[in-house]
């Protein structure tokens, strides 16, 4: 049985201030999220000459690069989200069907850039850092 690819565009971001009712944010382009984790050092002279390393603390973090859009109302409350100094809920998810798998979290608004080029059309850039764990699930 081989691999099922997805295609970059299948890709959706979703935003909700509250965690229950998620609005898309539109004219996505770019929609990258990343998880980290930590290791401790944990050597001893027993472990010498190796390093032995034990499991730390992990974190997430997002970006995504959308076309500019003034009529846009998740794209107008990125920035809201961001100069109000609140939280707000992601879900990410590859492919929009039944069953996909998603991921979603508490995050804050880090950073939110427009991006305006003579020759190509405006964007909006944002950034954001988890909160709390980021659950995985099936997209219902």
């Amino acid at each position: 049985m081989g691999a099922t690819e997805f295609a970059g565009y299948e890709g959706e971001l979703l935003y909700s201030a509250a965690g229950s009712s998620y609005t898309l944010v539109g004219n996505l382009r770019n929609v990258t999220v990343s998880v980290k984790k930590e290791t401790m050092d944990a050597s001893t002279h027993d472990t010498a000459p190796w390093k032995r390393k034990i499991s730390g603390l992990k974190e997430w973090s997002g970006s995504a690069e959308m076309v500019l859009c003034g009529s846009d109302v998740t794209q107008t409350t990125l920035y809201d989200v961001l100069d109000g100094e609140v939280a707000g809920y992601f879900k990410f998810y590859p492919k929009d069907y039944v069953g996909a798998k998603e991921y979603y979290g508490l995050a804050h608004v880090t950073s939110w850039e427009v991006n305006a080029p003579n020759d190509d059309v405006q964007t909006l850039a944002i950034e954001f850092e988890g909160q709390e764990e980021l659950t995985d699930g099936s997209h219902t």
